[in-house]
């Protein structure tokens, strides 16, 4: 079979503005993919960057996988789109999809081109749109899931043109007074953030009333606005992966906050999978596959979750590939790209028995590489530990490290502050035993990264992450 594994970008990719370097590479891993399945045809189509795909250099070339085909994207419109990944004859197609900035907005265009492939009777691994729109709107997503039990906190809409710019013959604006009316009955502190926001960029916490309304009714305020109160808990991130009612919900990550208490994307620590009981793990797998099933995902999503006070809240649902991939990839001895294929052979073959007289497939662990737990009492714990940017050569020094999987480097070569610049990710595990012995043995291993690179490790950043694993054991 033609398995093209694809993604799309809506914004101007200047790679000479871009420095991705990773190791191992895309490329290394897409060989490996292409060896370990001889009885397939793999062809990567995708517009620039192609995270996940691509391996971009600063003058916008490439390496390619031996045994792979490539096929750079040139239309702008989903229905463009498909009909060039027609061009490539796929037996199947695969929605590898990132994210960008300001709009976290992908998966909703590799739906809409999964849309135009499913009206030719292509099987494509892709979340549909309905469900990639609840999930990009974060107010959406609220009114969507509170109705069906998931936990969330409480929060204010705040239409902006209704809050600020009411016509002029209005002599009361009914919407403002009602809206201030309702943040005010929250539970403050709160978090503001743009609904249509990417992660947690833009967002402002805010500690009391009087703080909320001056934000909302400053020149910061552009867009639509979701006040929320702030869950003081822990922070974690899940993924998801499957289709069609048969889902694995891989173990959560902890994650590390700011100042403000909010995970920031370019200096979050993650550490897990997390498998401590006192955490209601089995709880939290029962809600996320209900979760999945009730947007009928299709492929990988990542949510983002607050523990506290023994409840799980739900934060928000990114249905793509996220930062945490590349560490539960690791944690499975599995690429993401395999993963991902699990999943779209187990549909090939539902269409095909479709096809030959409408049989059903009764999923089982056997059948169904989506169905499969991991068995997590054997597994490595992980850390994705960030720092600032390293040269090729150190880069390459410390993916040497036994315990180092993974080495990620994202470079902004045009930024305005320094704050974005960019940082470098390493992705690390410990040795084998009992739980609180792995965790023991991830500390001393990021104690050993500091020692032999402590120029690269700031204070920080490094208490942050002991606290995590602090957080993490059996008891606090």
């Amino acid at each position: 079979m033609n398995i093209v594994f694809f993604s799309t970008n809506s914004n101007v990719y200047n790679s000479a503005s871009m420095n991705l370097v990773s190791f191992p590479s895309n490329c290394e891993r897409l060989e490996e993919l292409a060896r370990m399945h001889p009885e397939h045809k793999f062809t990567v189509a995708t517009q620039l960057p192609g995270m996940f795909l691509l391996d971009c250099a600063t003058d916008g070339s490439f390496p390619k996988a031996e045994g792979v085909l490539y096929h750079l994207i040139e239309s702008e419109k989903a229905d463009d789109i498909a009909e060039e990944i027609i061009t490539l004859s796929p037996d199947i197609a695969i929605a590898a999809s990132f994210w960008i900035a300001p709009y976290d907005w992908l998966s909703v265009h590799d739906s809409q081109v999964s849309d135009f492939l499913r009206k030719k009777n292509i099987p494509v691994l892709c979340h549909s749109t309905d469900c990639a729109l609840i999930c990009f709107d974060k107010q959406r997503t609220h009114s969507f899931l509170e109705p069906l039990g998931f936990k969330m906190p409480k929060s204010v809409y705040v239409h902006h043109d209704l809050f600020l710019k009411v016509r002029k013959d209005v002599k009361l604006n009914v919407y403002y007074e009602t809206v201030l009316n309702q943040i005010k009955n929250l539970k403050f502190p709160a978090v503001i953030k743009d609904t249509l926001g990417l992660s947690s960029y833009g967002m402002d916490v805010v500690n009391f009333f009087g703080e909320a309304k001056s934000l909302l009714l400053s020149k910061k305020n552009k867009s639509d606005r979701l006040v929320e109160e702030f869950i003081d808990g822990i922070q974690f991130g899940a993924e998801i992966y499957g289709r069609g009612g048969s889902y694995t919900v891989l173990p959560p990550l902890m994650y590390s906050v700011n100042k403000y208490g909010l995970t920031s994307p370019k200096q979050s620590i993650k550490l897990g999978p997390i498998t401590n009981p006192r955490f209601h793990i089995d709880e939290l797998t029962e809600e996320l596959k209900k979760l999945a099933c009730v947007l009928n995902l299709s492929g990988n999503a990542q949510v983002d979750l607050v523990f506290k006070d023994g409840e799980w809240y739900v934060i928000e649902v990114n249905p793509r590939l996220s930062g945490s991939s590349e560490l539960y990839a690791a944690y499975q001895e599995r690429s993401v790209f395999d993963r991902l294929l699990g999943c779209a052979l187990d549909l090939k073959n539902e269409c095909a028995l479709k096809n030959e007289g409408g049989l059903k497939i009764k999923r089982t662990e056997e059948n169904c590489p989506c169905a499969a737990s991991c068995n997590t009492s054997e597994k490595e714990i992980f850390m994705n530990y960030k720092v600032n940017l390293l040269d090729n050569e150190k880069i390459r020094e410390i993916q040497k490290l036994p315990f180092v999987i993974y080495v990620r480097q994202v470079q902004n070569l045009v930024a305005k502050q320094e704050r974005e610049t960019g940082y470098c990710e390493i992705v690390f595990k410990s040795g084998p035993g009992s739980y609180e012995e792995k965790l023991f043995s991830i500390k001393k291993r990021l104690e050993e990264l500091s020692n032999l690179f402590p120029e690269i490790i700031e204070d920080i950043l490094y208490e942050r992450a002991v606290k995590l694993i602090e957080t993490a054991r059996l008891k606090c």
